[in-house]
């Protein structure tokens, strides 16, 4: 069997000394977790299939970002390669853009009207290739270095909606500080928002590294690699030594859940995942609202036993809501420590779904029936329906219900005209009505 490649991040070392020493469970080497799992304490909200499974056999690739049709952006050996939409199971790579020396913890990030920045391993500077670009060398259109720009050893970097981007650096002296760099900002330049100092708990309970993710008005989010998931949000107006403007807690069931990396998408949600490194649950995938204040709880979930994630890392947010994340499983075998990772991609999750089709009402001596075709429900993610039934504008009756049919009592209605309305629901709000009158 080939060596495994170390997974990204804090994981190519800490983790795996973590590992040893807490006594993973044994698991199947095809990354099936074994019988004995148990669901999260805290039960997970949703699962849903994911559209792509990609595996790479020994090597594990880090996704730095996943385009809107697609196309995904993967590191591998310090190269990045490009993966085309069509890739299911075994990774059809287009093209490879060498010599970026990009490490599995400095992952690129993708702007879909920006392109792709990355930290040139080689150097101190951040660079921004066109992805259009032909297969071979990169050939930067921008970068970010010099004296002025105060890039030590920039660590982790990641766009926000207004083109702005946020680069997490460590000092000669090992501290940990957040520059902003204009849009468009191109060679030796100035950072324009500069954050750094003790009250920032930019370097608490971390393993070694941070990741970030770019927000909406130029804020951004900070998750530590760490066995505490957490994240940090600074806003554009934040400077120099100050506490995040909100605290965000992972609500894991157990102290040994792993998380590292942090994704965001353009309405402002956070996602961050985690897993249990002693193999006694299924992960998860966690999700906070836009604007979530400090204490706030997700409001979504993805995982359980029914999603089968291990320990899913580093996510990565399309424009339009498309989330790739590396789902890693570690395998002990005889004081060995064995390391893979597949490649998931899921539709987007807060899609709202469709308009219940061919609304029909029946009736009997006893009964009115309600029936519908199901409506299109594009994220996959469960889906109820309304029913509301009405009479001169005032609801007389209204139901939630999983089922495509509703059936009540005639004495529970009204005599007279009356209109019914069905609505579909998913955790992306509610999609357009259905409506019909009839005569009770």
């Amino acid at each position: 069997m080939p060596s495994p490649q170390p997974l990204p991040g804090t994981l190519r070392s800490s983790l795996t000394a973590r590992v040893r020493t807490v006594g993973v469970a044994t698991l199947a080497l095809t990354g099936v977790l074994t019988a004995t799992l148990v669901a999260p304490a805290q039960a997970a909200t949703i699962s849903v299939t994911p559209v792509r499974t990609i595996t790479t056999g020994s090597s594990i690739n880090p996704v730095g970002g996943i385009a809107d049709n697609g196309t995904l952006y993967a590191v591998d050996s310090g190269d990045i390669q490009v993966w085309a939409p069509s890739s299911d199971g075994t990774p059809v790579v287009t093209k490879t853009f060498t010599g970026t020396d990009v490490s599995g913890s400095s992952v690129p990030a993708l702007s879909p009207s920006l392109g792709l920045a990355y930290i040139d391993g080689g150097s101190t500077s951040v660079d921004v290739l066109d992805p259009a670009q032909p297969d071979g060398a990169a050939a930067p259109v921008r970068s970010i270095s010099g004296a002025l720009t105060e890039i030590t050893q920039p660590q982790a970097l990641a766009w926000t909606p207004e083109g702005s981007l946020w680069v997490l650096d460590a000092t000669t002296g090992g501290d940990v500080e957040l520059l902003r760099f204009a849009p468009g900002a191109n060679g030796n330049v100035a950072p324009v928002q500069k954050i750094s100092g003790n009250r920032t708990q930019l370097d608490v309970d971390s393993l070694g590294i941070s990741f970030v993710a770019g927000l909406p008005g130029n804020a951004v989010a900070v998750a530590p690699a760490a066995f505490d998931p957490s994240v940090s949000v600074f806003t554009a107006t934040q400077t120099g030594d100050v506490a995040p403007s909100r605290r965000l807690e992972v609500p894991t069931p157990r102290p040994s859940y792993l998380s590292e990396g942090v994704a965001t998408d353009p309405q402002g949600r956070i996602y961050i995942g985690s897993g249990d490194i002693n193999g006694n649950d299924w992960g998860r995938l966690d999700v906070f609202a836009p604007g979530a204040p400090t204490g706030a709880a997700p409001i979504l979930t993805l995982g359980g036993a029914a999603q089968r994630l291990r320990i899913p890392l580093l996510p990565t947010v399309a424009a339009n809501g498309t989330i790739a994340l590396l789902d890693a499983t570690i395998v002990t075998l005889g004081g060995s420590t064995i390391q893979s990772a597949k490649v998931k991609v899921f539709r987007p999750l807060f899609t709202k779904p469709g308009r219940p089709a061919a609304l029909s009402v029946s009736k009997s001596a006893s009964k009115v029936t309600f029936r519908w075709k199901p409506a299109t429900n594009p994220s996959g993610t469960p889906l109820t329906y309304k029913v509301v039934v009405r009479r001169s504008g005032k609801t007389v009756l209204s139901r939630s219900l999983a089922a495509t049919s509703l059936g009540v009592s005639r004495t529970t209605l009204p005599r007279g005209k009356l209109t019914v309305s069905v609505t579909a629901v998913n955790v992306g709000g509610s999609g357009p009505t259905a409506g019909k009158s009839f005569s009770s």
